[in-house]
C-alpha cells in the first residue's frame, strides 16, 4: 500500500475522532512516512511495517475515548473507553468483557432494586392514610417516608458505586494501552 493510500484508509478509520486529533494523528505518520523515506525504504515497505491502517485507528480510537474519560469522568464516557479498549486485545474480549457485563448486570440491578424500594416506601406513605383501621395514619406515612428516603439513600450509594467501577475499568483500560504499547502495538511517536 502506499503512502496516499494508507492515509487514506487511515482517516476513513479514524471517523468520529475530533477534527484537531485526526489531523494531529495524520501529521504524525506523514512525518514517520516522509522520514523513513529519505532513508531509502519504499512506500510499501514503511507502510507494510507500521500495520493496518485500521487496528492503528483502533488503538488511536481507544486512546482519545480514555483521554475523554478522564476529562469528563462520565459513567457514559468511561463505558465509551472501556469498550473501544476491550476491542484492542484477544484476552479483554475473551476474558474481561464477559467479567464487565455481568458486573454491570449486576450493579444496575441492585440499581432498579433500590428504586423499586423508594418507590414502595411511597405508595406505603400513601396508603397509610387508607389503612386506618388497620395501622394509625401518621404511622404508616412515616415507615413510608423512611422506606422512601431508605430507598433513595441506597439508589444514590449504587449510583456512586457504578461511577468509581467504570473509572476503576478507564484504569484497567489505561494499564491495558501501556501495556499494548511496550509490546510495540502502537506507535510511540
Amino acid at each position: 500500500m502506499n503512502k496516499k493510500a494508507f492515509l487514506q484508509q487511515l482517516r476513513k478509520s479514524l471517523n468520529g475522532i475530533p477534527k484537531d486529533d485526526l489531523e494531529d494523528i495524520l501529521y504524525d505518520y506523514t512525518e514517520h512516512i516522509d522520514s523513513a523515506l529519505e532513508t531509502g525504504k519504499s512506500e510499501e515497505e514503511i507502510t507494510r511495517n507500521l500495520g493496518s491502517p485500521k487496528r492503528i485507528a483502533k488503538q488511536h480510537r481507544a486512546e482519545f475515548y480514555f483521554r475523554e474519560a478522564d476529562k469528563k469522568g462520565t459513567t457514559g464516557s468511561a463505558f465509551k473507553a472501556i469498550l473501544a479498549g476491550i476491542g484492542l486485545s484477544f484476552f479483554s474480549i475473551v476474558f474481561v468483557l464477559p467479567l464487565i457485563i455481568s458486573l454491570y448486570a449486576v450493579l444496575i440491578s441492585i440499581f432498579l432494586s433500590f428504586i423499586s424500594v423508594a418507590v414502595a416506601g411511597l405508595v406505603v406513605a400513601v396508603a397509610g392514610f387508607f389503612l386506618f383501621p388497620l395501622l394509625p395514619a401518621l404511622a404508616g406515612v412515616l415507615i413510608g417516608i423512611g422506606v422512601t428516603c431508605l430507598g433513595v439513600l441506597l439508589t444514590l450509594g449504587t449510583a456512586w458505586l457504578i461511577k468509581i467501577v467504570s473509572l476503576g475499568m478507564v484504569s484497567y483500560g489505561k494499564a491495558n494501552i501501556g501495556i499494548i504499547k511496550k509490546s510495540g502495538g502502537i506507535d510511540n511517536e
